[in-house]
C-alpha cells in the first residue's frame, strides 16, 4: 500500500502588502508580501492578465481553421488556433466573436463554450463558421 495522504490546511494565504510594479499593454506584474497557509512569510511576484479566449473554428465540411502569426517571443511564425486577450469590460463570448470576425475575417455562425476545460482566465470556444477571405 502507498503512503497515507498528508492533509493540507484548507486556508488561504494572508496578504500583508501588494504593490503593482509593472503595468504594460499585455500584462502586469504585482509583488505580494504574504504569509502562506503553512505559516511561511514570503514575497511572490504575480503576473496579472485580463484573461484570454481560444476559439476552435470548424468549417461546414469539418475542417478546422488555424491562423499563422508571428510570435516575437520565439522569433518565428506559428500555426495556432484563433486566440486573443479579452479587452477590459468585454465578456469572454464577445472576445471570442471579436477575435473571429475582426482579426481573422471569419464569420461565425454560433459560438459555444467548452465547459470545464480551463480555468476561468482562459475561455475555450467552438464555433461553426464560414470563411470571409477573398478567393484566389
Amino acid at each position: 500500500m502507498g503512503k497515507p495522504m498528508v492533509k493540507q490546511p484548507n486556508k488561504k494565504a494572508q496578504i500583508l502588502s501588494s504593490k503593482l510594479i509593472y503595468e504594460g499593454k499585455a500584462f502586469g506584474v504585482r509583488r505580494d508580501e504574504l504569509i502562506e497557509p503553512t505559516g511561511v512569510r514570503t514575497v511572490r511576484e504575480v503576473v496579472t492578465h485580463p484573461g484570454s479566449v481560444v476559439v476552435l473554428p470548424v468549417l461546414p465540411d469539418g475542417r478546422i481553421v488555424l491562423v499563422r502569426q508571428y510570435r516575437h517571443a520565439c522569433r518565428q511564425y506559428l500555426w495556432e488556433l484563433v486566440a486573443g486577450r479579452i479587452e477590459r469590460g468585454e465578456s469572454p463570448k464577445k472576445g471570442a466573436e471579436r477575435e473571429l470576425i475582426e482579426e481573422h475575417r471569419i464569420s461565425r455562425q454560433e459560438v459555444h463554450r467548452f465547459p470545464g476545460l480551463f480555468s476561468r482566465r482562459l475561455d475555450f470556444w467552438r464555433s461553426g463558421c464560414t470563411c470571409c477571405w477573398p478567393k484566389g
